[in-house]
């Protein structure tokens, strides 16, 4: 799979642009707090994934799109394992992320896997979520660009 690559107007801070997507489904900002970590280069924002891998209620499940969730019979590891085999891109060390993968396994999924009863019943979050994004806009606070990273088929 690749990419292509558009690029925007850095001036204007991740934390605006963010602001127009916050309310989308999913939406997501890594952000690397460059200004206290000079060594963080990149801040990475999405929103709307493709798909959906959530592990809750001792089920996996699958959400392609604004479809309902389908169970699946594989660990949420495999079935996440699977459809990143289709989301493979060219490498590039001045691209971090291309499209793919970005989510959370919580520390109470590790209780599920050891058999240790879960304590913290009063959330309700899934123990494993991962959306599978199709696009991205990367601030590089090192070259002081930005751009809009999207996956092509």
């Amino acid at each position: 799979m690749s990419y292509k690559l558009h690029q925007l107007d850095f001036s204007v801070p991740s934390m605006q642009v963010f602001e127009s997507i916050k309310n989308e489904d999913w939406s997501i900002f890594l952000n690397s707090n460059s200004k206290n970590y000079p060594d963080q280069r990149f801040d990475i924002l999405s929103a709307k994934p493709k798909k959906k891998i959530i592990f809750s209620d001792d089920n996996t499940y699958l959400i392609n799109g604004d479809q309902q969730p389908k169970k699946s019979e594989l660990c949420p590891f495999e079935l996440l394992k699977k459809i990143m085999s289709d989301y493979k891109s060219n490498s590039n060390s001045e691209i971090p992320f291309s499209g793919g993968a970005i989510g959370y396994i919580s520390y109470d999924y590790g209780n599920h896997l050891h058999n240790i009863k879960n304590k913290n019943k009063c959330f309700n979050h899934p123990l494993f979520a991962f959306g599978i994004y199709d696009w991205a806009i990367i601030y590089d606070y090192v070259q002081e660009k930005s751009f809009l990273c999207i996956m092509k088929k």
